[in-house]
């Protein structure tokens, strides 16, 4: 399940890049996440990035070790302290992997536009080399109005087909106008 909080319209440079990736296709219903769960996220991925490559900080020194030992005395290790020292130097670049991937989230969490069209429902995120995510018409299963009653709860719970035994739920909460946007996702083309 993901949250999204949406903002209002559209600042110019997200608007161009809304249209730069929806040529062709006419542009129904827009709007820009807060940011806040990509946010999120992001700083939960980097946390556990850096947890994991503080715990095996000892890899990379165990390596620059073997790495003295052979350059002045031309030892090699005994295979099994290798294989470990190994190990723990995968597991530190692991998570420094982890972690920047996790700051590509905290950095993008300002640029996500979501749009629906005439063809597909859309996850664009601008100003980062990322392919856009998109669902056609047939990968909606289904849409629901959440708390329609309180308009600063009001939401809609969009359920997408997941191609196995998950399917994933947008749940896109206000202020922004979520009466254009439940149109718009039953105007969508076959």
């Amino acid at each position: 399940m993901v949250i999204l909080r949406m903002f209002g319209d559209l600042p110019p440079d997200l608007e161009v890049e809304l249209y730069r990736q929806t040529s062709g296709e006419t542009v129904k219903w827009a709007g820009r996440s807060s940011g806040v769960v990509e946010r999120a996220q992001g700083w939960a991925m980097v946390a556990a990035g850096a947890v994991l490559a503080l715990v095996n900080l000892s890899g990379p020194a165990a390596a620059l070790g073997i790495a003295v030992d052979f350059a002045e005395r031309a030892r090699t290790p005994e295979i099994p302290y290798f294989l470990s020292v190994l190990g723990g130097v995968m597991f530190f670049a692991g998570g420094v992997a982890i972690a920047m991937f996790g700051w590509r989230f905290v950095q993008s969490a300002n640029s996500v536009v979501w749009a629906v069209t005439n063809r597909r429902l859309l996850r664009i995120v601008a100003d980062v080399e990322q392919a856009t995510d998109s669902w056609t018409r047939s990968e909606i299963l289904k849409v629901e109005r959440l708390h329609w009653d309180d308009r600063e709860k009001r939401g809609l719970a969009i359920t997408i087909d997941g191609r196995g035994d998950n399917n994933p739920t947008l749940i896109i909460l206000g202020p922004i106008d979520l009466e254009a946007c439940e149109r718009a996702l039953a105007e969508m083309e076959s």
